[in-house]
C-alpha cells in the first residue's frame, strides 16, 4: 500500500505536468522554448534553497525513525507512501522538466507514453526496487537492505547536500544552455 501510495502522488504530479506542458506554446519566434526554460531555473532554484536549508541546519542529531511501512495498517501505509512522495521536491524538480521535455518535444503518441511510462518507473525506482528485492530474495533482500540502510544513515546529510546541490547546478546550467 505504500507504493500505491507514492503512485497517486506521482499520478497527482503525471496530470499537472501533462496539463502544464500542453497549456503553453512550444517555441517563440526564435526557437527558444521558454516555458522548459523557465521550469528549469525555477526548479534549480528550489533545489538551491532546499540545499542551503539543510546545510545552515546541520546534521540531525539523535536517531531518525526506521520504522517499516509495514508496520502500519493498509490505510496508514497508503498515507505514508503518499505523504512522504507528494512534497518529495528531490525527485518533483527532475520529474516536472523531463516531462516537459517528454511533451514539448514533439514525439508521436507511442514514443511519449513510452517515455512517459520510463519516467514514472525511474520515479517510482527507489520505492518499487526494495519492494522488488524483497519479493524476490526474501530474507536475504531484507537484510540486504539493512546492510545499505546502516551504511546510508551516517551519510544521509551529505548525500542529501550532494543531491540537491547537483540537481540545482545541473537544472541552472541546462536552463541557461536552452535559453
Amino acid at each position: 500500500m505504500y507504493a500505491a501510495g507514492n503512485a497517486l502522488a506521482v499520478a497527482i504530479w503525471l496530470v499537472i505536468g501533462l496539463s502544464l506542458g500542453h497549456t503553453f506554446p512550444t517555441n517563440n519566434h526564435d526557437g527558444t522554448d521558454w516555458f522548459s526554460v523557465f521550469l528549469r531555473l525555477l526548479m534549480g532554484l528550489v533545489m538551491l534553497g532546499l540545499g542551503t536549508n539543510l546545510l545552515l541546519k546541520g546534521p540531525r542529531k539523535g536517531k531518525a525513525s526506521s520504522q517499516s511501512a509495514s508496520k502500519h495498517s493498509n490505510l496508514r501505509a497508503f498515507s505514508i507512501g503518499m505523504g512522504l512522495m507528494a512534497p518529495n521536491f528531490s525527485s518533483l524538480v527532475l520529474f516536472f522538466p523531463a516531462l516537459a521535455t517528454i511533451t514539448r518535444g514533439a514525439p508521436t503518441r507511442a514514443e511519449e507514453f513510452l517515455l512517459i511510462g520510463l519516467l514514472v518507473l525511474i520515479t517510482m525506482s527507489p520505492c518499487l526496487i526494495p519492494l522488488l528485492l524483497v519479493g524476490v530474495a526474501g530474507r536475504g533482500g531484507r537484510a540486504l537492505l539493512d546492510r545499505i540502510n546502516h551504511w546510508l544513515k551516517p551519510k544521509q546529510w551529505a548525500l542529501g547536500l550532494l543531491v540537491c546541490f547537483a540537481t540545482a547546478i545541473y537544472l541552472i546550467v541546462s536552463g541557461i544552455l536552452a535559453a
